[in-house]
Parts: C-alpha cells; structure tokens; sequence
C-alpha cells in the first residue's frame, strides 16, 4: 500500500497558509469564510472518504470519490462521441469550485481519453490522491507556443 499525506481537505489551515494577513487580522470573519467553506466542500465526508479509502491515487481515486458520493454521469452518445479521441484537444469548463463536478467531469473525459489532464490551481493541487491527473498553471510554460504568464 502507497502512504500519503493526509488529503489537506482543511479550509482553516489553507486559509491561514495562503492568506495569513487576513487570518490574522480578521479572525470572526476567516472563521466564518472557512466554515462556509467547510460546507460548501462537504470537508467532514471527505476526510470520512480519506479515512475509509487511504489507498487511492489518479483515476482511482476519482471512481471511488464518484462511487462514494453517488454521483452518476449520464451522457448521450452524440455527446460522448465530440470529444476526441486522439490528437491534442482542449476542453474548457467553467467549474470554479473544482468540487464534485469537476470530478464528474474528468471522469467522463478519461472514459474516452486516458491521457487527460486537468490545469489546477493550488487548492486543488492540495489534494494530493488527485495530483497524478491534474497539471499546475505553471507546467503549462512547457508547451510549445505557451506564452502567458506564470
């Protein structure tokens, strides 16, 4: 079995590591910001899925977080059928949480192109059972006619 650290799925300690000033100086309200927080993300069944499956990394741990969470996609085949199955593709959601949809969502990508990855900010690089298919902003300098900014 692979150990990992735990799936930092805790919002007081991101708040106070990425923004330390206002934890400090607002302490009611970056209480109040990671309690919403807390529940927007459902962090008390997360850290019950890490509990209960410490063990699962990639897809892996994408099935089984869709599985615990009774989450099913359905999807026509003429949906299926626009992603591409090979060649360099690009898809673009709007999930700005990265919760549970965002996971749904790779799913069903990786269902048709095993080789996904998904451009991540550092909330959820965080959770390190996803790290094997996500790609950090700042790998993107890697390819070949990338020039935004890092």
């Amino acid at each position: 079995m692979r150990s990992r650290e735990a799936l930092v799925l805790n919002f007081g300690q991101i708040l106070e590591s990425r923004f330390p000033r206002f934890v400090t100086r607002n302490q009611s309200s970056a209480a109040a910001v990671g309690k919403g927080l807390r529940l927007l993300f459902c962090e008390n069944r997360f850290q019950r899925f890490e509990q209960d499956y410490p063990h699962l990394f990639g897809f892996d741990f994408v099935e089984a977080v869709l599985w615990y969470f009774d989450l099913n996609i359905r999807l026509g085949e003429f949906e299926r059928a626009r992603i591409p199955d090979d060649g360099r593709a690009i898809i673009i959601a709007n999930h700005t949480i990265g919760s549970l949809d965002g996971i749904a969502l790779l799913n069903l990508v990786w269902q048709v192109r095993p080789d996904v990855k998904v451009v991540a900010n550092k909330l959820l690089m965080a959770v390190k059972p996803r790290q094997p298919v996500l790609l950090h902003p700042s790998g993107c300098r890697e390819i070949p006619g990338y020039e935004g900014r890092s």
